[in-house]
């Protein structure tokens, strides 16, 4: 790394290093155009450096020599840099990036809802993230209306109770190189006998069944949808129908709608995954029943 450049983006740092180069060996055009102000200068600084920090004498034809191939590497080193990020980057498109490898993004309303135990289940989402029991991954958009750059993974945390035992299941949204994490929710295994073989979409929705609320669209009731085109183009209307009494009077309740906005670059349509409204209140009394 050369330090006089570090204010300077990547192309700009790489075009200053190879037009130094070019100046030690007189084949750079006079005419060129500098791409930055006081280039001159700045090349002077740059061959300073090079020759400070590698005891060289700029003076010396076999030093010169010397300092042409520390910047021939430093420009090497940097693209192979820049293609193993855009190798990454097509990975993480196709779903084919190992998960370790995200940088994991938990949005705020999943800090709010832990709040001072937050540190402690964020470890528990990285490691679910990074070292999954099981995942699922949605690859790039096509023309059908599955979801896509969603991943979902679980893996089970076996406490000393066996009742305390649960299977956490993170489900996130791919961006580039982050996992944005939107959903994260703990699964006992009594809750759901067969945690440990159902598919993790099956798991969602069973988990929405039992501590969701019913919610409409398109004159459909459900507590779990996959996925929604029709309505996100035109005005995104979706209900979420409260706890009602015995009265038929609605029931206060806390709860959080979360779903995924997601735009198909092919035809410019946005629509929505992964539907859930899921009532904190009930959620969080099983958190405490079971030692949270």
């Amino acid at each position: 790394m050369i330090n006089v450049l570090n204010r300077y983006d990547q192309n700009i740092y790489t075009g200053l290093l190879a037009r130094t180069a070019l100046s030690l060996t007189d084949n750079l055009s006079k005419n060129q155009k500098s791409i930055v102000e006081n280039e001159n200068v700045l090349m002077l600084q740059i061959i300073d450096e090079i020759a400070s920090n590698n005891n060289l004498n700029k003076e010396s034809t076999e030093d010169i020599k010397k300092i042409i191939d520390i910047i021939d590497k430093e420009i090497d080193d940097i693209e192979n840099i820049r293609n193993q990020k855009e190798t990454l980057l097509r990975l993480a498109e196709k779903a084919e990036l190992p998960s370790d490898l995200y940088d994991i993004v938990v949005i705020p309303n999943i800090r709010d809802f832990y709040g001072n135990k937050f540190e402690l289940e964020e470890k528990r989402i990285k490691e679910t993230v990074k070292n999954p029991d099981k995942e699922l991954h949605y690859g790039p958009p096509d023309t059908s209306d599955q979801p896509f750059l969603i991943s979902l993974f679980s893996r089970y945390y076996e406490d000393e109770y066996p009742r305390n035992s649960f299977t956490l299941l993170v489900v996130g949204q791919r961006d580039k190189m982050k996992m944005v994490i939107h959903q994260v929710w703990r699964i006992y295994s009594d809750i759901v006998p067969d945690v440990k073989i159902v598919s993790l979409i099956d798991l969602l929705q069973i988990f929405a069944n039992k501590y969701g609320i019913e919610m409409e669209l398109n004159n459909q009731t459900g507590k779990f949808f996959l996925s929604d085109t029709s309505s996100i183009n035109k005005t995104f209307n979706i209900k979420v129908l409260p706890h009602l009494d015995k009265n038929n009077h609605p029931i206060p309740t806390s709860f959080t709608f979360s779903h995924f906005v997601q735009h198909k670059p092919s035809s410019l349509m946005k629509q929505a995954s992964l539907l859930v409204a899921i009532d904190l209140d009930k959620y969080k009394k099983l958190l405490k029943e079971r030692n949270w």
